[in-house]
């Protein structure tokens, strides 16, 4: 399928949860209209397309191109575990390529009983997520109000005594501090594309 439709750089199935009797939760979301239009209410009518363009699909099993390895690269190591696809998505896009959802193909995605993240993680992830997204022309503006999020989450906590939440928001603004050359490293890498992180 992917050779019939060059242009998208990325194709997933429909995800089904673990036992198959219904839509896996998180893809449910991104099957939605707010990133796939008209998939969901196709799909109800029974008069689906072959492909429909996504703005986002979780990576549990992506068929990548050629063409999206070779012009996008692999992962981008800033992102440790979760996030790294959204960010692949944002760099499909900038680079001209299609994220697509093939519903004639299913697969089986037995996630339900997995723990969730730390708040603090599902904080500086999405940190990650905008401040890298070299779609993002206004990042910097974005970083300081995610600094000033942290600042409020930091300073809320401490009027409550809740030493350890402060401490997660405490280390967070630094983390982010920190980190923040290696995604200005990340977003001058992504720009230019190719192969960089391909071994």
């Amino acid at each position: 399928t992917i050779k019939d439709h060059n242009e998208y750089g990325i194709l997933s199935p429909l995800h089904l949860n673990g036992n198959g009797d219904k839509l896996d939760g998180g893809f449910a979301n991104y099957a939605g209209p707010e990133y796939t239009d008209g998939l969901l209410s196709d799909l109800s009518l029974s008069k689906v397309s072959d492909v429909y363009e996504s703005r986002f699909v979780n990576a549990a099993a992506w068929l990548v191109s050629k063409k999206c390895l070779e012009t996008v690269g692999g992962f981008d190591p800033i992102f440790f575990h979760y996030g790294e696809d959204y960010n692949y998505c944002q760099r499909v896009h900038y680079h001209d390529l299609k994220v697509g959802i093939v519903p004639a193909v299913k697969i089986y995605h037995d996630r339900e009983y997995k723990q969730q993240a730390y708040e603090s993680e599902q904080i500086f992830r999405h940190y990650l997520i905008t401040v890298a997204d070299i779609n993002n022309d206004h990042y910097l503006r974005d970083k300081k109000k995610l600094y000033r999020q942290d600042k409020i989450r930091m300073i809320s906590s401490l009027l409550r005594r809740d030493l350890k939440r402060f401490r997660q928001n405490r280390n967070n603004i630094k983390l982010k501090r920190k980190f923040f050359p290696e995604v200005l490293e990340s977003r001058k890498k992504n720009i230019k594309g190719g192969p960089v992180y391909i071994s």
